[in-house]
């Protein structure tokens, strides 16, 4: 019985193997790699395997058929084992001519391994504000193609690929950009869910496909314009039938078993059940060690500084290098070795701050102009109710002296002898600028003066 079933299984990755890599990989080509040099049977460069069907034949698909895809799956699901299958196979079987790739990781942890492969666009994102910014390059990046394409008169990727290769010009790389743990990104960077709409609803064509992942599929994260956007969906073992509704639009997905059993709704409607494939940690480290040591180096692209020249806030302007290719500036390639920012300086400059960088500078001053009429205002309002108060109260207290003294009102100023109470000074502040001084005495007038102050202040 064990040896038909190592039989079943050695037969299962004979033919996952033949799908997609067929021959070992042709040897450097004058020391660098060209374009469909692997010799392979995958459809595109996107072509990856996601596991294994109930019949026993492979679950592979392209992205760029899906175009857009949501990932879901409570912890111990399987979901970064199924994450990480789908960017390896794809890159096991394409160049970095054909493909390139973008990962969002707020975790920290997940894909850090990805860090200086041929096939990254940047390092894994870490920082938020930094994957704002990688968002709108990307958007960029999509108008920069569609305006090729329009010059060009064609449609899509394809077309345009065709048409590049006869003619001479730089392929468009498919980019297929992973988002891991969308919940915690859209939780404190709501600003981000409109650029992810607009590479879901036009970077189709362009080759720009996105792939969101979470462990929480809420309906305020995964929100009716999100599910319009991205029509195909991955459901691994969530926590309730709610969960999974969110996410296929029906249920089911709360009775998977956990490590890879998924329902994988397709762009039509219909539905695949599969079983992924386990790829451990030393495996990924093999893989990778092999593609750091016979391709080229990465050639990272600097969109913060493309973002910032995009907006108005960088220096000269300069030629994007790389008809096609992501719009990387000759000037703004960086050495693998440099840190993207300065550690050492304590104020960034202008092409290095970010969106919400800027916005949060404008707010704090909005709100401290604000503040300071405010209080202005109240000074002010405080200062005129006091006078009134000092004015209704000597005028009482002098009409009062009038009557039992018998004297006219004209008279009523006249100053008592030297022996009457001492004199003291009442000081009404209004700010650390203006002062207003009030002479009065100890008399009842002066008592009800600083009562009535007294009030104001409270």
């Amino acid at each position: 019985m064990a040896m038909k079933l190592l039989e079943k299984v050695k037969k299962r990755a004979e033919k996952a193997e033949s799908i997609l890599l067929d021959k070992e990989p042709n040897i450097k080509l004058n020391g660098k790699f060209s374009v469909n040099m692997l010799n392979t049977k995958a459809k595109d460069p996107t072509d990856a395997i996601f596991g294994i069907k109930p019949d026993g034949t492979i679950a592979h698909f392209c992205i760029s058929e899906m175009p857009h895809m949501l990932v879901a799956g409570t912890t111990g699901s399987g979901k970064s084992v199924l994450l990480n299958e789908i960017l390896v196979t794809a890159m096991c079987h394409s160049t970095p001519d054909e493909l390139k790739i973008g990962i969002v990781d707020p975790k920290r942890v997940e894909f850090g391994r990805y860090k200086k492969l041929p096939f990254m666009l940047a390092d894994p994102i870490t920082d938020m504000d930094e994957a704002y910014d990688f968002f709108e390059y990307l958007v960029i990046l999509m108008h920069e193609r569609y305006k090729l394409m329009e010059k060009a008169g064609l449609q899509n990727i394809t077309l345009y690929n065709e048409y590049a290769e006869k003619n001479g010009l730089d392929r468009f790389p498919y980019v297929i950009l992973l988002v891991d743990e969308y919940s915690q990104l859209v939780g404190t960077h709501k600003e981000v869910e409109g650029l992810i709409v607009q590479l879901g609803q036009m970077a189709r064509a362009a080759g720009i496909h996105v792939i969101l992942a979470t462990q929480s599929p809420r309906s305020t994260v995964v929100t009716g314009i999100i599910k319009a956007n991205f029509p195909s969906r991955v459901c691994l073992m969530v926590a309730s039938d709610l969960e999974s509704r969110i996410v296929l639009d029906e249920g089911g997905g709360e009775s998977l078993s956990p490590k890879g059993d998924m329902l994988i709704k397709l762009v039509d409607g219909s539905m695949v059940r599969a079983q992924g494939a386990y790829i451990s940690n030393k495996e990924i480290e093999t893989i990778f060690n092999h593609l750091r040591n016979t391709m080229p180096e990465p050639e990272y692209v600097d969109y913060r500084a493309i973002v910032a020249e995009t907006r108005g806030e960088g220096g000269e302007d300069e030629d994007f290098g790389g008809i096609g290719k992501a719009p990387v500036r000759k000037s703004a390639k960086r050495n693998l070795n440099t840190p993207l920012a300065n550690p050492s300086s304590k104020e960034p400059s202008i092409e290095k701050k970010s969106a919400f960088a800027i916005k949060l500078e404008k707010n704090k001053e909005e709100k401290a102009n604000q503040g300071a009429k405010s209080l202005e205002k109240l000074q002010q309002e405080k200062l005129e109710k006091l006078e009134k108060a000092l004015s209704s109260s000597t005028s009482e207290t002098q009409s009062s002296k009038g009557i039992d003294n018998g004297q006219s009102i004209t008279t009523k100023n006249k100053p008592k002898n030297s022996n009457s109470n001492l004199s003291v000074n009442v000081v009404i502040t209004t700010d650390k600028s203006e002062k207003k001084q009030v002479n009065g005495t100890t008399s009842p007038i002066m008592q009800k003066m600083i009562k009535a102050k007294k009030q104001v202040q409270k």
